[in-house]
């Protein structure tokens, strides 16, 4: 397993996507730092790491987080498609579980870091703009963790896409088509339980007033329905992988 990390890193070396993973983050909390001197200047009383956090968070989690998933698996997954590149891949003395696995890690790790760019990012911007020391450390690192394992519906979902689907551009268009209705989504308090690509934002929006039991019930059912979406989706694409021919 860590051989076949290893080679899928070096493969990964001439590409854009750990450029795309830790630049994309930096945009939207520049996107969080012009909300937060926008309220300043109204005058309002507000809370300065909350409003920067969810300043930062808004674009971030609805399209532009779920996004970068999209591109990542795309990424890490077209240079087998190219060329009849799994031909070669499948021939190595690594188990086809390795292959699989070590791709499917390798984009968490790249998503992972990409989460730790924008709380890194949140808490650099805010010190220089005068922000105190109590940095609430349970919601700027907190919930980019929770927007992580709310995001396994969406991991595994892409990943089997973008293994499946040779051009590019299915995985791509497939994964846009299904972001751009979270905005939407969202708004209802009812039916975003059922819209996976919607918890993301669920999970990483500060809870700025009391919730009720039912929306914390539910809340603590995303990641249940996370965890398990994401076991059967990688569980079949794993069996799947396992018995694909060599063409």
């Amino acid at each position: 397993m860590l051989k076949a990390l290893k080679i899928e890193l070096l493969k990964i070396k001439g590409s854009k996507v750990l450029f795309i993973a830790t630049l994309f983050p930096i945009f939207s909390v520049l996107q969080g730092v012009m909300f937060l001197q926008y309220v300043k200047r109204s005058g309002e009383s507000f809370e300065f790491w909350r409003m920067l956090f969810s300043g930062s968070t808004f674009f971030y989690a609805t399209l532009l987080f779920p996004m970068i998933i999209i591109l990542v698996f795309a990424i890490i997954t077209r240079l087998e498609h190219i060329n009849n590149g799994w031909n070669q891949v499948l021939t190595f003395p690594i188990k086809r579980k390795n292959v699989y696995l070590s791709k499917l890690l390798l984009g968490c790790i790249i998503i992972f870091l990409n989460l730790a760019v924008f709380s890194i990012g949140i808490i650099i911007a805010g010190l220089i703009l005068g922000g105190d020391v109590n940095i609430p450390y349970n919601i700027i690192l907190g919930k980019p963790i929770l927007a992580f394992l709310s995001s396994l519906p969406i991991i595994s979902f892409q990943f089997f896409l973008s293994i499946k689907f040779k051009h590019i551009g299915v995985p791509l268009g497939i994964g846009s088509a299904l972001t751009l209705p979270v905005i939407l989504v969202i708004n209802s308090t009812k039916y975003w339980i059922v819209y996976p690509f919607a918890y993301p934002m669920i999970a990483i929006t500060p809870n700025l007033v009391t919730l009720s039991e039912k929306q914390i019930l539910k809340h603590y059912l995303m990641y249940g329905i996370s965890g398990l979406i994401f076991i059967i989706v990688i569980g079949i694409g794993l069996l799947k992988f396992k018995n694909k021919d060599i063409i």
